[in-house]
């Protein structure tokens, strides 16, 4: 242990002395040092939390005791206005806790304030939030010829099915640019890993209904609109739909994406393939994440789920 802190401090002095601030304790400098020496798992919990508090400092470098509770409680809060939910806006708070108290210690300085005790840090249960095969059927089979707000709500619904559960703020982000050689491909919004999902007929047919000439966005939402605005609009829009359609379980913008990852997992997918199309970089989120899996097996795994639903009785 004593060997580990007395590298850690090395490290911490060389990149003090890069900076070329005398007593300027980067803490993003820091964070690097403590992402490099992290286990796998726990690297990647790091590293997703300081990149999105690099995002909401716009790249603005921080010292470690300059943070004060009124900036990491904004950083929380504009987690949570980017769609993230509570749960996950605590993992990357206990992440950047860590870092900064290690940074606190290693640098010898005195904690004034507690710059994360406005902060929610810990993990709420969440109940589950899927669907069955009957109740995508009766969304299917709804008639709204003259409701297209309620249709264009129903047809993204599926096509996040279709698309092994992409999330609504990725679909409200994508653009013709995405659609490469018969894919479809973006980076998610919350941990920015590179998803690749096979266009199939039924995906195809949705994305020829709303096509757009004049909008670069494939999905004609309001984008002068804020996500926050777009989403409570489309969740209220999806409880529409779960009133006519009669469901046994309310819809959200999430149950798309958990019933996509529940039938894949009913069909003995392995999880690190759910994993892979979900765009899941942390392993506490499906147990297991592997590294470079055949994209064939998850187009093949994506097709079976569709089927199961359109077409077996």
């Amino acid at each position: 242990m004593r060997e580990i802190r007395k590298i850690r401090s090395l490290l911490g002095k060389h990149v003090k002395d890069q900076s070329g601030a005398e007593g300027m304790h980067s803490f993003s400098a820091f964070a690097r040092k403590e992402i490099g020496l992290a286990v796998e798992n726990t690297a990647k919990n790091y590293q997703t939390a300081v990149r999105k508090f690099e995002e909401y400092m716009k790249n603005d470098d921080i010292r470690v005791e300059d943070m004060d509770a009124s900036q990491v409680y904004g950083f929380q809060r504009w987690l949570l206005d980017q769609g993230l939910s509570r749960n996950t806006s605590s993992c990357y708070m206990r992440s950047l806790r860590t870092i900064y108290r290690r940074a606190i210690e290693e640098y010898g300085l005195e904690r004034v304030a507690e710059p994360f005790r406005r902060v929610t840090t810990t993990v709420q249960k969440t109940r589950k939030r899927s669907i069955k095969k009957t109740d995508l059927r009766r969304l299917m089979e709804l008639e709204l010829g003259d409701e297209p707000h309620l249709a264009l709500a129903r047809d993204i619904f599926l096509f996040s099915f279709y698309a092994m559960g992409i999330a609504f703020i990725d679909v409200v982000n994508l653009k013709k640019e995405n659609v490469v050689a018969g894919h479809i491909e973006y980076r998610r919004h919350k941990t920015g890993l590179l998803v690749r999902v096979k266009i199939e007929p039924c995906m195809q047919v949705i994305m020829r209904k709303y096509r757009q000439r004049k909008s670069d966005f494939l999905f004609p939402i309001l984008h002068n609109s804020s996500y926050t605005s777009q989403l409570r609009l489309y969740n209220y829009r999806l409880s529409r739909l779960s009133a006519l359609a009669r469901l046994s379980t309310p819809i959200t913008s999430y149950v798309a994406r958990h019933t996509w990852a529940s039938m894949a997992y009913n069909k003995n997918v392995e999880l690190s393939v759910i994993s892979r199309g979900m765009g899941h970089n942390n392993p506490e989120t499906t147990l297991i994440y592997i590294r470079g899996i055949n994209d064939c097996k998850l187009e093949k795994a994506n097709r079976g789920i569709i089927e199961s639903v359109r077409y077996e009785q």
